[in-house]
């Protein structure tokens, strides 16, 4: 739902889509004005659009928020948004805003699966996206964006993403396609925030938690001993992180590969070379001129720029001139 920080962190990463698609920040209006519009026109699909995008920012904001166990609210928000989206697509059939409602309906699929993993593990993450339906799917730019930063990631790693479409797709194929089944993907600014996942993490990595006032990250440090970090190159910069056992001012070193910084350790240090990476969906994305070309865009952009060996593939594909590369 950028880098993705702080509570508004969800909705920067929402602005990347192109002004054709508006997000939260682009809406002014509060939550009882667009209910109050909708009420006297339930036809205004503008309206149920933005009403959507206001929800999904609270649900970001309820992360940070939430008391333990407590996910009632959240899930009634989630069903309020996908019903506002689903209205929207419908109404706004034919523009780009409803192609846009269309991809953020399934965004709120993935803000489910997420509260899912919070409280049930990931097997009731994988579980609640088995009940979407048939036609719940992403752009497939943004799949192969996904595809792409599982694939850049060491075997057994944990993958750190930038909340938004690159969350979505990386926990989307994950999660609901099964993909890398050996990676643990986390949304590293919603993880940042909010302790309920901070705690289901580091169980699912068989790690203890920071302690209470303890910097999150100390966390990931101990994880880092044993298994590959990898963050992925959407982000600014990979995270700041104290280095395990490297004293109160040793901090993690990152090493620059196609698509991610690696750091840590572990038995398996594999990394994927540039050109078996593919980029068919971005270069037809640009082609019909889909706003959701530009999450990817903006990853790609910056991987080329640190690692200049990824810009004969990305020219292969027909794609250079979009990143940057010369």
């Amino acid at each position: 739902m950028a880098i993705f920080l702080s509570s508004l962190g969800l909705v920067a990463a929402l602005a990347q889509v192109p002004t054709v698609s508006p997000t939260p920040t682009a809406a002014p209006d509060s939550l009882s004005a667009l209910r109050s519009r909708i009420a006297q026109d339930s036809g205004d699909g503008s309206s149920w659009y933005l009403l959507g995008l206001a929800l999904l920012r609270s649900d970001f904001e309820a992360h940070s928020h939430h008391t333990p166990g407590d996910t009632t609210t959240a899930q009634a928000v989630l069903d309020t948004a996908d019903l506002a989206f689903r209205r929207a697509a419908t109404l706004l059939a034919g523009t780009r805003r409803g192609d846009s409602a269309r991809v953020f309906h399934v965004f709120t699929w993935g803000r489910r699966a997420l509260w899912a993993w919070e409280t049930g593990g990931m097997e009731a993450a994988a579980g609640r996206w088995s009940t979407a339906p048939e036609d719940v799917r992403l752009p497939a730019v943004l799949e192969e964006l996904g595809e792409n930063l599982l694939r850049a990631c060491p075997t057994g790693g944990v993958l750190l993403v930038r909340a938004g479409p690159d969350a979505q797709a990386a926990t989307y194929l994950r999660m609901a396609r099964h993909l890398r089944t050996d990676l643990t993907v986390v949304p590293y600014e919603v993880w940042r925030v909010d302790s309920m996942l901070q705690t289901r993490v580091m169980r699912d990595l068989g790690a203890p938690p920071a302690t209470h006032g303890e910097d999150p990250g100390t966390g990931l440090a101990g994880v880092a001993a044993k298994r590959r970090l990898c963050a992925e190159m959407g982000l600014e910069k990979p995270p700041d992180l104290p280095a395990a056992g490297g004293g109160r001012h040793g901090r993690m070193t990152w090493k620059a590969h196609a698509l991610v910084w690696v750091s840590g350790a572990g038995q398996q240090a594999d990394t994927v070379p540039p050109q078996d990476f593919v980029f068919a969906a971005l270069r037809l994305a640009l082609d019909a001129n889909d706003p959701w070309a530009a999450p990817a865009v903006q990853v790609y952009r910056h991987a080329a720029e640190l690692t200049p060996g990824l810009c004969p593939t990305l020219s292969g594909f027909g794609v250079k001139d979009a990143v940057g590369c010369r």
